[in-house]
């Protein structure tokens, strides 16, 4: 395991004995650790080598593999199922063994119970050989009960470690899937179906495994049963196994329906998910639009659906739970009816021999039976899920990327490619070029254009249907949309290579790191979070160009890293980095910064996927290509002069040793040399500590519904139990009834008797009736609450996350929000409502068994109250522990699913540096320390239980022997005190001798009673009831208090810090703001308490109707300026929008007044349509008139600039009519199937389409080619010349038209005047900015501002 994690702690499992093993001792010392404290994650124990992820992933993998190409064989469709047998098949049928002696020693419980009761039933004092047999008999049922209880625990142990070790290794398969889907592949799918995949689907697996073998032993213990039943009572058994055989039919017909209905609600819940994904990833577009709402409308829309699905099913499983409840008693009922009717008689001890039988049945037939076929039915749904995504299209590697042999080269021939399979247009067409050692290719062209599709290409991310592509060397890559994992930023940099100071050092100088690192602070500590904070976007750009200059590669592919940064920083970035650093490099720079190209060895142009031309920078300008109609028509290109007052940007000695070509890695060390484990940091979340509280509970209930519904259901449980318990007793009492019809003490053509029988039939079946319907209604309102209660958690927590300020989502990790939406949710809407019913159930059970008992014989009590208070230290003492441990498990979840969404955002770039193996070392470090929570949590369950069935089988033994040597000691006392027992042939049944023998008691002394057989019978009978139920009982408490932690993470959500109100008392006139006019005063901002200011006494006032540009370097605080108009974080100051505060008014009332288009895209799944209008606000004709209007704004513009071509491809409307669908074309997540441009696009034009007095555009088209830029620039200045627009810009032509230039330094404004006047200021900020372009460029600025 790399070092993510520190410590491990040796698993004492390794070395336990046999003992420690059967009886789980190993886990004491832990158990003592627990008391004393709460538990931290270096507490727990190291995963057992046999369980790590990469072991168990790999030994599917490898079946899954052979199962595939036998299927490709055969012509049929794989099956992860068969794949999954042979790997767990044999090891899981071998402990199926142990399930099956289980279940026979229950089995055999009755008989030993039988002969006990008969011995009572036909007591002879003289007869000591039947006393020595009796005991035989209690010693064979005390040996079964314990036998029992070490073969149920370490059955269900083995059986929940192989359903682990199998969820463990599908998960290791998915991630490693999602290393190598397609990009087609990942356009049907999403990062919320693959979330669900890992958190739900593969839950099934644990679930499913514990259960599945009674699919087989049920029906055999059946049948086993059944023949024992005919020997007992003859053909009337058989009514009851009708009642038996007519349930598990009908619960098979469940099974089509908890099919049925999972994967309906999977579908949903991946739906919500993806969404939920998508409003975390995007929340920062969403706030600045005012969307909250809307998109809790939307989830909870989906919310409700899934939910009204997962009630059906929580329905069929309360249905399975009552039948657990009521069945055996139903059968009973049944074949003592049949009996009757058959006018057959049977014994007293013969009555509880059958009772026992079918309470034998109760657990493996009407309770794990069901289960197993639901469970099954669930999990051949996720298995399916998990084959499709398994059979996903994969990355083909089209080409080996050939080791450096001296003679690296790019060749890219005749090359014809498309993204869609089906598409007619191809991405790429007839493309041919080839790149040696030492050249730079630049690509350039408009928007769409198929640029980064060239770069892919090349990386082999994009399969060539004509043509072929030879890379010769290895490849660093640097995406257009920078990725950063969650870490530092050395190990961001490092990227898995040892760290050597001074190459790291060049490195950091290159790529103009050093101040911003100075500003964050010492960059092997700083920790940047999940999606890169709290860096900008240039700083997250040149971290991901100084990853790829430190790995020292050959071939060298940077998408447009240069748009992100200023254009002091990018001309630093060129100079340094791209010519000097990389010289003697392969360099594909894809670029829209036109300046640059003449340092290029040679220009490609690209059009619609077609090389326009190609050629060196002399020739492009004899051909007077279109691309240099931005530019001056002419020859003088000169260097950029040194600027008087410029900072010096690198000393001469580093250029010089950067022009040195270094050594390469090969002449440096060996590669495994090189190469160390990526650090990731990813720390645990915090979690409470201690017993669930009360408020907990309460809150969880209350949210599901009112008190006098939570009454009602507490007297139908207490009205369930009393009918339930009531016909045990009475049960008793028709036993001895039967006794004396069999011993012929009583006649059943007695008129008395067949009132008697009549009478006790009549309760008997009002009591079976009352069971029946009681148990349904108490099952089903337990459910509608709970799951209610989910549905109301879900949507608190939603509606908090999204009031919650976007600080929030910078310090928390997308996994560890998704997980409590996805994981945690998934065990309130599942597991957390069966659990509490079956608790519920299970304790009131006890309570009345207990209380029958201690009822029917007193002395029952001395051992029973012992065993409570045993009971109850065992259960604190162990909770102790085991919810540390759950608090563990849930916590290292999050980095799981933080893992894989960080993979999936970097795809790419983790492909092209080839890291895909570090990173699946570090998707099994994080899922090794998850099962080192998960086989605790396991292992601890089953400690538990352990301990308290062999407690139980204590207990039964002494009620045992108590029973024989109480009814023993009872008969003695009686005959010696002279009352004559009846004989065989006299008419006195027991109930009259009872009342004779306790008339004739001497005056004033008590005289101890006989045990009747019925009494003998119903003790045991419920004590071993007891036997299963009491542990049961205990350790469901102990699971739903663990269960009630998913409540506790999720009303932790409920209680978050909130932003300011959306709505206030106050609100702005409806025509607010007229103008536009901005103010600010002594405005200071940071983004937490603790960390240094961004914005530092700001004093700035924009014009009504002003168009201004705001430029400064990267950090200058130019992103922060509209975050405080925003009030993404509460600014110190004043800010004044046309006379009114900001702070006095709702966030939503500021927000929605302002258009805002930002530097990083954010589309939604979905259609083109609901991207523009996410929430129909606008008719269709609405929308295609304002794209109409805009584009043919564009037409004019062009016109006017008359361009030698007119490119009309980029136009708004122009650009979706273009699509296969127009607004109904169906986009993929996060608009995966659109360039970044082009994404850019579709996000101004649903910003133009708000039509706000105030438009506010940050880095909005630096994606963007310069003819696209200038065209939208020339819009907003026609059809916003009304409106106050802000520009944040760091391409310097983008703003140069602005009315005024704004120039921010380290958090305050610098300066603010016109172009023009800034431009003769030999001294001003942003005359220095333009020189540093160099003097053509500037000169070119300088004329268009003219």
């Amino acid at each position: 395991m790399p070092l993510l994690y520190p410590k491990v702690k040796p698993n004492p499992l390794q070395k336990a004995n046999l003992c420690s093993r059967l009886f789980f001792w190993w886990l004491n010392p832990l158990f003592k650790i627990g008391h004393k404290r709460k538990l931290e994650a270096n507490d727990m124990y190291s995963v057992l080598p046999e369980d790590r992820s990469q072991h168990l992933g790999e030994e599917l993998q490898g079946y899954w593999d052979q199962e595939v190409l036998r299927a490709q064989q055969d012509a049929r469709e794989p099956s992860l199922t068969k794949a999954i047998i042979k790997c767990y098949g044999k090891s899981y049928l071998v402990w199926g063994m142990l399930t099956f002696l289980e279940e026979g020693t229950r089995v055999v419980q009755p008989i030993f119970l039988g002969k006990m009761v008969s011995y009572v039933e036909n007591y002879d004092p003289s007869d000591s050989a039947a006393l020595h047999e009796a005991y035989g008999y209690a010693a064979g049922l005390s040996a079964c009960v314990l036998v029992w209880a070490v073969l149920h625990h370490l059955y269900f142990y083995h059986m929940q470690r192989v359903g682990m070790r199998l969820r463990v290794a599908v998960c290791r398969m998915i991630y490693s899937k999602a290393l190598r889907l397609s990009r087609s592949a990942m356009g049907k799918t999403s990062t919320g179906q693959v979330v669900n995949l890992l958190s739900n689907d593969v839950n099934q697996f644990d679930q499913v495994m514990m259960f599945l073998h009674y699919l087989w032993v049920g029906p055999l213990q059946v049948v086993a049963v059944t023949a024992l039943l005919w020997m007992e009572i003859g053909m009337s058994c058989l009514a009851g196994m009708a009642v038996l055989i007519i349930l598990l039919l009908l619960q098979s017909c469940f099974a089509m329906s908890f099919s049925s209905l999972r994967s309906k609600t999977t579908a949903l819940t991946d739906k919500r998910i993806r969404t939920m994904s998508e409003v975390v990833t995007g929340i920062r577009t969403i706030k600045m639009n005012a969307w909250e709402k809307s998109f809790i409308d939307r989830i909870t829309r989906l919310r409700r659906k899934e939910i009204s699905k997962i009630l059906r099913s929580s329905y069929l499983r309360g249905m399975n739970l009552a039948s657990f409840f009521a069945v055996s008693k139903i059968m009973i009922f049944v074949t003592f009816v049949a009996n009757e009717l058959l006018d057959n008689l049977i014994t007293g001890s013969q009555v509880f021999v059958v009772v026992m039988l079918f309470e034998a049945l109760r657990f493996s037939s009407t309770l794990f039976f069901p289960m197993a076929v639901e469970k099954v039915s669930e999990a051949v749904v996720s298995i399916q899920r998990i084959k499709n995504f398994l059979l996903l299209d994969e990355i083909s590697q089209c080409y080996p990327h050939l080791p450096s042999d001296g003679k690296m080269i790019v060749d890219v021939q005749v090359f014809t490619a498309s993204w869609e399979k089906a598409s007619e247009t191809p991405t790429l067409q007839g493309l041919s070029f080839s790149v040696r050692p030492g050249e730079l290719l630049a690509v350039v062209g408009p928007v769409g254009a198929g640029k980064s599709s060239l770069l892919c290409a090349v990386l082999g991310e994009l399969p060539p249907s004509q043509g072929q592509v030879s890379v010769h060397g290895r490849i660093a890559y640097v995406s257009q949309q920078p990725w950063v994992f969650p870490g530092t930023v050395r190990s961001n940099i490092l990227f898995g290579k040892k760290y050597e100071v001074d190459r790291y050092e060049k490195v950091i100088k290159a790529c103009a790191l050093e101040e911003d690192l100075w500003l964050l602070g010492a960059e092997a500590i700083i920790e940047i979070g999940d999606g890169g904070t709290p860096l900008s976007e240039g700083q997250k750009a040149r971290i991901s160009l100084a990853r790829a200059v430190y790995q020292d590669a050959d071939i060298y592919l940077l998408d447009d890293p240069l748009s992100a940064v200023d254009a002091g920083v990018s001309r630093h970035l060129f100079e340094q980095c791209v010519r000097q650093a990389l010289k003697e490099k392969i360099t594909i720079l894809v670029t829209h910064q036109l300046q640059y190209l003449k340092d290029a060895s040679q220009i490609l142009m690209l059009k619609d996927g077609k090389m326009v031309e190609r050629g060196t920078y002399s020739e492009f300008l004899k051909s007077r290509a279109d691309i240099f109609s931005l530019f001056e028509k002419g020859n003088e290109q000169s260097e950029p002069s040194p600027v008087p007052g410029a900072p010096t940007v690198i000393s001469e000695s580093l250029v010089q040793s950067l022009q040195s070509p270094r050594p390469s890695l090969k002449d440096a060390a060996p590669e495994d040399q090189e190469i160390e484990n990526i650090q990731v940091t990813l720390p645990l979340e915090d979690h409470l500590e201690g017993k669930v509280g009360f408020k907990t509970y309460k809150n969880y209930f209350t949210a599901g519904a009112d008190w006098l519904v939570i009454i009602f259901l507490i007297l139908v449980n207490i009205a369930a139990q009393v009918a339930y318990v009531l016909q045990d007793w009475w049960l008793a009492f028709w036993a001895n009834l039967q006794s004396d019809l069999y011993s012929g003490a009583l006649v059943k053509e007695d008129e008395a008797v067949v009132f008697v029988l009549n009478w006790y039939l009549g309760v008997y079946s009002g009591l079976t009736v009352s069971t029946v319907l009681f148990g349904i209604t108490k099952s089903l309102l337990i459910f509608y609450i709970l799951v209610n209660s989910s549905q109301t958690v879900h949507n608190k927590m939603l509606e908090t996350i999204l009031r919650a300020p976007v600080l929030f989502f910078h310090r928390n990790p997308i996994g560890r929000i998704l997980n409590r939406f996805s994981k945690d949710i998934g065990h309130m809407d599942d597991l957390l409502p069966l659990t509490f019913q079956d608790f519920i159930q299970a304790f009131l059970l006890v309570v009345g068994v207990v209380g029958v008992m201690v009822a029917a014989v007193p002395w029952t009590a001395i051992p029973v109250i012992p065993l409570g208070i045993i009971f109850f230290f065992l259960r604190r003492y162990f909770l102790e522990t085991s919810q540390d441990v759950k608090r563990l498990e849930c916590t290292t979840r999050s980095p799981v699913f933080s893992h894989l969404a960080s993979s999936l955002q970097g795809l790419w770039t983790i492909r092209a540096y080839k890291a895909e193996q570090k990173f699946q070392e570090l998707f099994d470090a994080h899922q090794d320390l998850h099962s080192e929570a998960w086989f605790l949590l396991l292992t601890m369950s089953r400690w538990l239980a352990v301990y308290l069935d062999v407690i139980c089988a204590i207990f039964v033994t002494l009620v045992a022997f108590g029973a024989l040597i109480l009814a023993e000691t009872c008969e003695l006392l009686v005959v010696a005190r002279g009352v004559s027992l009846p004989d065989e042939g006299s008419n006195v049944g027991p109930l009259h001798w009872e009342f004779r023998v306790s008339a004739i008691g001497p005056p004033g002394k008590s005289l101890i009673m006989p045990l009747t057989p019925g009494q003998v019978g119903l003790v045991l009978s419920l004590t071993l009831t007891l036997m299963g139920m009491f542990q049961w009982c205990v350790r469901q408490s102990a699971e739903v208090e663990n269960m009630m932690i998913s409540v506790e993470r999720g009303i932790e959500y409920t209680d978050l810090e909130k932003e300011a109100p959306w709505e206030l008392g106050y609100c702005p006139p409806p025509l607010w703001p007229p103008n536009g006019r901005i103010s600010f005063f002594s405005v200071n901002l940071r983004y937490n308490s603790d960390s240094p200011l961004v914005l530092r006494n700001l004093e700035a006032f924009i014009y009504p109707r002003g168009k201004y540009g705001i430029v400064g370097r990267t950090g200058a605080g130019k992103s922060s300026l509209i975050a405080a108009l925003f009030r993404l974080s509460e600014p110190e100051g004043d800010i004044y929008i046309d006379g009114i505060l900001t702070t006095s008014i709702g966030l939503h009332d500021l927000r929605k007044k302002m258009s805002v288009a930002l530097q990083e895209p954010v589309l939604f799944t979905g259609t083109m349509r609901e991207n523009l209008d996410p929430f129909n606000e606008h008719t269709d004709n609405e929308l295609w008139n304002a794209l109409e209007e805009g584009s043919s704004e564009i037409c004019n513009i062009q016109m006017n600039l008359d361009y030698e071509h007119a490119d009309l491809e980029v136009q708004l409307k122009e650009s979706i009519e273009s699509l296969p669908a127009k607004m109904n074309t169906e986009l993929a997540e996060s608009g995966l199937n659109l360039s970044v441009g082009q994404k850019q696009l579709v996000c101004l034009a649903r910003a133009l389409l708000k039509k706000n007095q105030i438009l506010i555009m940050d880095k909005a088209t630096s994606y963007v080619d310069p003819r696209t830029d200038e065209l939208i620039q020339k819009i907003i200045c026609e059809r916003f010349a009304q409106c106050t627009v802000l520009t944040i810009a760091h391409r310097l032509s983008t703003v140069i038209s602005c009315e005024w230039i704004m120039v921010l330094d380290l958090g305050t404004d610098k300066e603010c005047h016109r172009p023009y006047n800034l431009l003769r200021d030999k001294k001003s900020l942003f005359y220095k900015m333009v020189q540093q372009l160099g003097k053509a460029e500037a000169a070119v600025l300088t004329k268009r501002e003219k």
